[in-house]
């Protein structure tokens, strides 16, 4: 009795982990397994993912995110902060 429920059990755990039929994968399914960018460091992370297939995309090299917003002079990724006439940054300028 012990060894049927132990076989039903394995074939219930090996099934599940092939099992793609509720998961939202981003790439491509075969043989069973998502295959994505396993990276969650990468811009297109699939958390569905279970093979890595080397398609993680980073953020770009002077970007602050995978948007490619740069910092602005407050340091605030994408911000619109500039540095105004009297080289302030976030200044209004020059006032007359």
């Amino acid at each position: 009795m012990k060894k049927i429920l132990f076989i039903i059990l394995l074939l219930i755990a090996c099934n599940d982990s092939l099992s793609t039929e509720n998961q939202d994968c981003k790439g491509e399914i075969i043989g069973g397994y998502c295959y994505g960018c396993t990276d969650p460091n990468a811009c297109n992370w699939d958390p569905h993912a279970s093979r890595f297939d080397d398609s993680c995309i980073y953020i770009p090299e002077g970007a602050c995110d995978c948007d490619e917003n740069v910092y602005d002079c407050l340091g605030v990724c994408g911000g619109n902060a500039i540095i105004d006439s009297c080289e302030v940054c976030g200044g209004e300028g020059a006032i007359y």
